[in-house]
């Protein structure tokens, strides 16, 4: 997504969170593989004990769907961690003097991306782990990234129309 040359500020999240989620993804991904090593010792031992012991099959197959449940529950938390990766070292938020752009240098149709005017934006809502930038028509959202508070400043700014006072536009 191109800008124009009137940025005022480029915000994105400082070096030490991107490492901080680069790690935990490592670390994510390497507990991911332990489990499923363990998950596949688990199913062929209760294999051989159900071939053994054919009367207490119903258990063997209770622990089995336990098993599974565990790695999916497992995928899931890989896959929750991924996201916040994408999202931690693609965001990119851009503030000029008549909008506020938000996009993903990653992946261009993450979500949450978008282009609000600035005389578009209504309100700023804190989430759990986002900010939502709600405008008439749309509404983007940000996780926090460096320096947020001289980002929402700046929002206000743009909000206020100051810059065209100060620029001289």
């Amino acid at each position: 997504m191109q800008t124009n040359s009137n940025e005022i500020g480029v915000f994105t999240h400082g070096k030490l969170t991107r490492s901080f989620a680069f790690l935990i993804s490592g670390v994510a991904i390497f507990f991911y593989t332990r489990q499923c090593i363990i998950a596949k010792s688990i199913m062929e031992n209760l294999t051989a004990k159900m071939l053994l012991y054919p009367q207490s099959a119903n258990f063997y197959y209770a622990m089995k769907l336990l098993t599974s449940l565990s790695l999916v529950a497992g995928l899931v938390v890989v896959l929750i961690i991924f996201y916040t990766l994408i999202d931690v070292w693609g965001l990119k938020v851009i503030i000029t003097t008549d909008e506020l752009i938000v996009i993903n240098t990653l992946i261009k149709k993450f979500p949450g991306t978008g282009r609000i005017p600035c005389d578009e934006i209504v309100e700023i809502k804190k989430g759990l782990f986002r900010f939502k930038i709600l405008g008439e028509k749309n509404s983007v959202s940000i996780s926090g990234v460096e320096k947020i508070d001289l980002l929402f400043h700046l929002i206000y700014e743009c909000k206020n129309n100051k810059f065209k006072d100060k620029l001289k536009l």
